[in-house]
């Protein structure tokens, strides 16, 4: 009987050792996590599981996108801005800007890019 003891003992020992060392990882990424998340999209949603916020990175340019809560009747609109190395049109660049959408349309935008000249 006191080998079998023994033996459960070690078997008990070992396997809260895992466990502690399970822990100890996950503890380590939680740390991680809370340092720095990477990824190419982040969408953050309101309690309606709507988008609200979209942080993205297309192609080179940096968007977030920031869909503005309206009354019932109303038009969804949204605010997005932007930093792009280039205009792909002009070919000015670096450049930033903001945009207004309303019912998925662009109506207002204001842009500021460097000029070479």
């Amino acid at each position: 009987m006191r080998c079998d003891m023994k033996s459960w003992k070690r078997v008990v020992r070992a396997q809260l050792q895992a466990l502690v060392s399970r822990v100890e990882d996950l503890e380590d990424a939680d740390r991680y996590l809370r340092m720095e998340v990477r990824t190419r999209r982040l969408v953050v949603i309101d309690d309606n599981d709507r988008a609200r916020v979209v942080a993205e990175v297309r192609r080179d340019v940096a968007e977030l996108h920031v869909e503005v809560p309206g009354r019932p009747g109303e038009a969804p609109t949204s605010v997005l801005l932007f930093a792009a190395p280039v205009d792909r049109l002009m070919g000015f660049g670096p450049g930033v800007g903001v945009q207004r959408w309303v019912h998925g349309e662009e109506v207002d935008r204001l842009e500021v890019w460097r000029d070479e000249e």
